[in-house]
């Protein structure tokens, strides 16, 4: 049986879809709301470029994209095209805010990071999945949309992960002693020190955000 994949219609310029049916995959295109391709019941993968990878992390989309994905699908992945190396070898980008993102990620939000060398890579990995959970697991692919229906304390929590560094577990922290987002943005940096997770490096990156002043700048999602 060929497993079925569903790819986002603005996938189609990647070549990936061609790849998979190559690999003997049928391929359907949706305009998914969360997730690049969707390979089983549970399982949606984001793909990135390495280039755009490490710009959503500095930018925080990839935080939030990875969010959603969890919120619609239990078993979320991202895979990014790309060698790492050669970012640290050809920028001044600190390797250390790189490995913060994904630890982030994968730590705190709990969503796995695949890297692949190509786009024919990345076609083998989301084939793969896709065989792995449709053959021997029976989990046909399903395009869920986004869940729209939140409780207030989802939106709350969804609030305060969009902070640097703020998992589920110390947003619940920062609540529990806040009480309030209003108190928890209002709250100064030495208090922030003391939350279990976070600790002065996190506290002044939390700080640094909140106090920023913003500049709208375009940028290519």
């Amino acid at each position: 049986m060929k497993p079925l994949v569903y790819a986002d219609t603005r996938e189609q310029p990647s070549n990936v879809p061609e790849i998979l049916k190559s690999l003997g995959a049928r391929v359907i295109f949706e305009a998914l709301t969360v997730g690049d391709y969707i390979a089983a019941r549970d399982c949606a993968v984001e793909r990135k470029t390495l280039k755009d990878f490490v710009s959503s992390i500095f930018q925080a989309r990839i935080f939030d994209q990875a969010r959603r994905l969890l919120e619609v699908y239990s078993k979320p992945l991202i895979i990014v095209e790309g060698n790492l190396t050669e970012i640290f070898e050809k920028t001044n980008i600190q390797s250390r805010s790189i490995w913060g993102g994904l630890l982030a990620l994968m730590l705190d939000i709990g969503v796995p990071v695949l890297f692949a060398r190509d786009r024919y890579e990345t076609a083998e990995i989301i084939f793969t999945l896709a065989k792995r959970e449709q053959t021997e697991k029976k989990k046909a692919p399903v395009v869920r949309p986004k869940r729209k229906m939140w409780t207030l304390e989802q939106r709350q929590l969804y609030a305060l992960m969009g902070l640097p560094n703020v998992g589920p577990e110390i947003a619940k922290r920062l609540l529990r002693k806040y009480e309030t987002l209003r108190k928890v943005f209002a709250a100064p940096e030495h208090e922030l020190w003391h939350i279990e997770g976070l600790g002065k490096k996190r506290a002044k990156k939390i700080c640094e955000l909140l106090d920023a002043i913003f500049e709208e700048k375009q940028f290519k999602e």
